[in-house]
């Protein structure tokens, strides 16, 4: 029965019905493939945009690492100046230092040449004192003597006019010894005033120096400061 049904023409009105059945599919299946191809393009585009902004990014990170490289090459260019200027100004403080424990050494050496002349001074004023004393002494002595050749001047007028050469001789010699003491004085006397000019300007010089060297010290207390926050910026 199956063979014989199978056998029998199919109607005109089966088929018929049967192409629009098949054209509906194939309209729907056009319409379903349109609708895939609008998606799968806008997938394309999507894709195609995505690309752009990847290779953007790209272009921007490249950016970004040529000018890190460059931040990077210029932050080690100045570092290595200021360890340069630390350098430097390490070597004019020892310079400084050296200078100052020089100007400090013949300061010291000025004071005992000072010591030296002031006890020179004294000893020369002591011994000045002493043949005073012994001048006082001895013309007290020969006015005393004087007095006895005045009650024996008719007995001893010879002795009394050789005591009185005695007298201008040694009074003369008095005159000269009290000259040369004096100019001696004064000659020491402006020695001094001459080592008290020095010894001042020396202090001055100094003073300059250790103002110098305070100026220089904060100058160099900065740069570290500014080169450590340089650090820490970098860190960061």
């Amino acid at each position: 029965m199956m063979d014989d049904i199978l056998k029998e023409p199919v109607p005109p009105e089966m088929n018929e019905q049967a192409c629009e059945a098949i054209a509906e599919e194939l309209k729907g299946a056009q319409e379903q493939l349109s609708t895939m191809q609008t998606k799968l393009d806008e997938e394309e585009s999507k894709n195609m945009k995505l690309q752009q902004h990847i290779n953007k990014l790209e272009h921007h990170s490249a950016q970004i690492q040529e000018l890190l490289s460059s931040e990077r090459n210029d932050w080690s260019k100045e570092r290595q100046e200021l360890l340069e200027q630390i350098k430097s100004l390490e070597k004019q403080l020892q310079e400084s230092q050296n200078k100052a424990d020089l100007l400090t050494s013949e300061v010291h050496d000025l004071r005992i040449v000072l010591q030296s002349a002031d006890k020179e001074l004294s000893d020369i004023k002591l011994e000045y004192s002493a043949f005073r004393e012994k001048q006082d002494k001895e013309i007290s002595q020969l006015s005393g003597r004087h007095m006895d050749v005045q009650f024996q001047l008719d007995s001893v007028r010879l002795e009394h006019e050789k005591i009185l050469e005695e007298k201008a001789s040694l009074q003369d010699d008095y005159d000269n010894l009290q000259e040369v003491a004096k100019f001696e004085t004064d000659q020491l006397k402006q020695q001094l005033d001459d080592r008290k000019q020095e010894a001042e300007a020396m202090k001055t010089e100094l003073c300059n120096l250790l103002h110098l060297l305070k100026t220089e010290k904060e100058h160099n207390e900065k740069l570290t400061l500014q080169l450590q926050e340089d650090k820490e910026n970098n860190s960061k």
